[in-house]
């Protein structure tokens, strides 16, 4: 029988914990939620930053170097799971670290779980799946192996952080504000927008789209992939129009969807941007078919074929031409998408519900 009542002790293995970080700094907030709902939550993590949390959550930072950050690694998981100070154990975005966890998890049959969102399917993430106990991600489609112990529930957005400050009022210009919030990465398909904005400038005179893409270079790839869009930039004229805005601070990056009149995303996986971004209140145009379900009724109006920058400025222009009611209605219901399906306390509650269905199981 579950016991619904007992408070979970949880161990939790994460990349950074770090408010400010631009990347992971919404996991922050994370911690806050479980620590609000759990007896004592343990975090094992690379890096820490500035931090804002909780006298019932403790740290523990792995070493930089190899070898040091093995043996902390294994000191940490021998004090947690091996002298039984927590129920379980989740891991957030780390395969290489679920497999590590896997051997000292195993032996003593205690719940290990893998949150993974990202479209890479990878022989790592094949094994960390094989050694969990159960794997979750906001949706079938962010989870790329096929297997019997996803999970899905939902995303976990702030809608105290993330909330609409204001009603779309009627345009006083002829201006429409586009934003593209993440990492710059091939992945993300950035230039399909910035071929948009040179549509829609070459063919409706009468609008002034601007285009801002906040979030910054991480590897040699992402900084190639950078070079190449500002040299698009200037070939298609458009310097005055595109804006490459840089790394913002995870606390800082609210302004921005305030700023916009719509958001624009091309990732595969339901990208918590987009989700941010409704939260906010704000219409959303993607070629990611993963949010077939979260737009329906809307399909029409924001889904664009994938890599078609043709259909995805129709998209921005039939938006811009919609009367001031109509776009309040429209972000009043991205809103309650957000906080009925995807909200940050409805998914650590789901999560804890089912941490505490896999530890009754253990003790059965």
């Amino acid at each position: 029988m579950v016991d619904f009542e007992k408070k979970l002790r949880i161990a939790i293995v994460t990349q950074v914990v770090d408010v400010a970080d631009s990347d992971l700094g919404f996991f922050h907030n994370w911690i806050k939620a479980f620590a609000a709902k759990c007896e004592r939550v343990y975090v094992v993590c690379l890096k820490k930053g500035k931090i804002d949390l909780p006298q019932n959550v403790r740290i523990f930072v792995l070493r930089k170097k190899k070898l040091k950050r093995l043996a902390d690694f294994r000191s940490a998981m021998c004090e947690l799971i091996e002298e039984s100070r927590v129920d379980i154990i989740f891991t957030h975005m780390c395969p290489i670290y679920t497999v590590a966890a896997s051997w000292f998890t195993i032996p003593v049959g205690k719940p290990l779980t893998l949150w993974f969102v990202h479209g890479h399917r990878s022989s790592l993430l094949k094994l960390a799946n094989a050694v969990s106990t159960r794997v979750y991600s906001c949706s079938s489609g962010s989870f790329p192996v096929k297997t019997k112990k996803l999970e899905e529930v939902g995303h976990g957005i702030d809608i105290e952080m993330f909330q609409p400050k204001q009603q779309l009022q009627p345009r006083q210009s002829d201006e429409i504000r586009i934003l593209s919030v993440g990492r710059i990465n091939p992945c993300k398909n950035y230039e399909v927008v910035i071929r948009a904005i040179r549509i829609i400038k070459e063919r409706h005179r009468y609008l002034r789209p601007q285009y801002k893409i906040v979030g910054g270079a991480i590897l040699n790839e992402d900084f190639r992939y950078q070079e190449q869009l500002k040299s698009l930039i200037r070939e298609l004229d458009l310097t005055r129009e595109v804006e490459l805005a840089g790394e913002v601070a995870y606390p800082e990056i609210e302004p921005h969807y305030q700023w916009c009149d719509i958001a624009a995303n091309m990732h595969v996986g339901l990208d918590k941007a987009v989700l941010e971004a409704m939260a906010c209140g704000k219409p959303v145009i993607t070629t990611n078919h993963n949010f077939d379900e979260v737009l329906a009724g809307f399909g029409d109006l924001m889904l664009c074929a994938e890599n078609d920058s043709e259909d995805m400025a129709r998209k921005i222009v039939a938006l811009a031409r919609l009367e001031r009611t109509e776009l309040n209605r429209i972000g009043h219901q991205m809103r309650r998408i957000i906080t009925e399906d995807h909200s940050l306390e409805r998914l650590i509650d789901r999560l804890i519900e089912s941490f505490r269905k896999l530890e009754g199981k253990r003790h059965r």
